[in-house]
């Protein structure tokens, strides 16, 4: 097999790689993955990140490791351009767990009758995105986005103008408050929030009131995600809603001291030392972290050190991301309460795939 890697596309905010394993004897393509640098949301900022998408094998020629040396190689390029961490959505968790991927954030849908809607009400009107808002949509989606881990940095239009959906946007005294993307379903008689961001909590009121308005003909809305908004849980909260979730994203730590500086961390002083288990040298190891005033600093230690919390990188990884409150995972051999202290509940999510 040889493998081979060809720039697709590259700016100062994307490069793009397709991965190939190519079958000298025959020239066939056996294997292939889609891979991608860019920056995604982690806290109050953005980290490079790799995407991997796209990824498929022949099947005769499955069960003879082209994907793990795609994704080796790839982890070792993306180191090059600085990535700490690694992203995909699995067909399946249990196979991209052996390269040391775990799970960060599920996708949750909420359905619900039209009807509902009447629960909430709004004085102002949306309209139809024009031109003239398409930077204040940008900058409306980066505010919107802090805190709200995984989500990309996007620095063009592109991503909210997609075929067959339909942009409407809140606009109060003159300022963008908040829009919403949706599909139609005339045959099913359905509406789909494919995505929705707002400045305030009366920004999501006016713009769930004013949803109903835009679908005289239809019966029900599907909000397609609302794991990156919990701020709909609790709207929702006692009226007739109906939830479906499947796993979603999987996310994989590809340097340590990187990621652990990124984070924000508590206003209050903290330090802690951490032991990490994994197969890349630029993630095991033991680290120090020191934080105060939201802010980190993380630097490596001597293996011999022994550090006050040992954990397997996945492990950490979901403690780091805010999906995983529990201890379970983690060996403790001094005090760790500043370690568990800094990691809070955080929402994780992605409104578009990759």
């Amino acid at each position: 097999m040889r493998l081979t890697v060809t720039p697709k596309r590259k700016n100062e905010y994307v490069a793009t790689y397709r991965y190939r394993q190519i079958d000298e004897t025959s020239g066939i393509c056996a294997s292939t993955a889609l891979i991608c640098i860019r920056g995604t949301r982690f806290g109050c900022g953005f980290v490079p990140t790799m995407t991997v998408a796209d990824v498929s094998t022949l099947p005769e020629y499955r069960n003879r490791g082209l994907v793990r040396e795609m994704l080796e190689t790839a982890h070792k390029k993306a180191r090059e351009y600085g990535a700490y961490v690694a992203l995909l959505h699995p067909f399946s968790f249990d196979f991209y767990r052996k390269f040391g991927y775990e799970k960060v954030s599920d996708s949750v849908s909420a359905t619900l009758a039209l009807s509902v809607l009447n629960a909430f009400s709004a004085h102002t009107s949306l309209v139809p995105l024009e031109e003239k808002y398409y930077g204040d949509l940008l900058a409306l989606f980066r505010v919107f986005s802090q805190n709200r881990n995984l989500m990309f940095d996007r620095y063009n239009t592109a991503s909210f103008l997609k075929k067959k959906e339909e942009i409407y946007i809140y606009v109060y005294r003159e300022t963008l408050c908040g829009y919403i993307s949706i599909k139609k379903d005339i045959e099913r008689k359905n509406i789909t929030v494919t995505e929705m961001a707002f400045s305030s909590p009366d920004s999501l009121t006016s713009l769930l009131a004013h949803l109903k308005g835009y679908a005289n003909d239809f019966e029900t809305v599907c909000f397609a995600d609302v794991e990156p908004i919990p701020e709909l849980y609790s709207l929702f909260k006692g009226l007739d809603v109906t939830y479906e979730s499947r796993g979603d994203l999987a996310a994989r730590i590809l340097d340590t001291e990187g990621l652990l500086s990124a984070i924000d961390y508590p206003t209050e002083h903290g330090e802690f030392t951490l032991r990490v288990i994994d197969t890349l040298p630029d993630v095991a190891g033991v680290f120090k972290v020191t934080y105060e005033n939201n802010k980190g600093i993380a630097e490596r230690l001597p293996d011999s050190v022994v550090a006050d919390v040992t954990a397997s990188a996945p492990v950490l990884l979901r403690r780091i991301y805010g999906c995983d409150e529990s201890c379970e995972g983690f060996i403790l051999h001094g005090d760790a309460s500043d370690f568990f202290r800094a990691f809070p509940k955080r929402i994780n999510g992605l409104f578009e795939h990759f």
